[in-house]
């Protein structure tokens, strides 16, 4: 199934970025994307192979390594917010992350993605 990533809820979102980081989604079930590899809330620890939850569109700790990783820039405007990449892409959200993840997603992506069926 194919979506617009300007609407794609929070779980659309998130499965969207953990695929563009490269990481391996091992469910999305429970309203909630799980990957495997390192934590980033636990850097120091050996978790590596464990699974944990990747929520992008909330993480300041996740959305903010990409946002400063690819130089995506973020303003308040009316209606919400806005982010920029370059000059190839703007998004909207309600948050500053959600704006971000949407801008690095169809950076990445275009601005349809297909997403699996269970995500809908």
């Amino acid at each position: 199934m194919k979506i617009k990533v300007s609407e794609a809820t929070n779980i659309q979102l998130d499965w969207m970025v953990a695929k563009c980081e490269g990481r391996t989604v091992t469910n999305y079930h429970g309203g909630a994307v799980w990957v495997k590899g390192r934590h980033e809330f636990f850097p120091s620890e050996d978790l590596e192979g464990y699974d944990f939850v990747f929520s992008a569109h909330c993480s300041w700790e996740i959305a903010g390594e990409i946002i400063e990783k690819h130089r995506i820039e973020i303003k308040p405007v009316y209606s919400g917010w806005v982010a920029f990449l370059g000059h190839t892409c703007f998004a909207l959200g309600e948050n500053p992350r959600i704006a971000a993840m949407r801008c690095f997603v169809s950076s990445k992506l275009g601005d349809e993605v297909e997403i699996p069926e269970e995500l809908k």
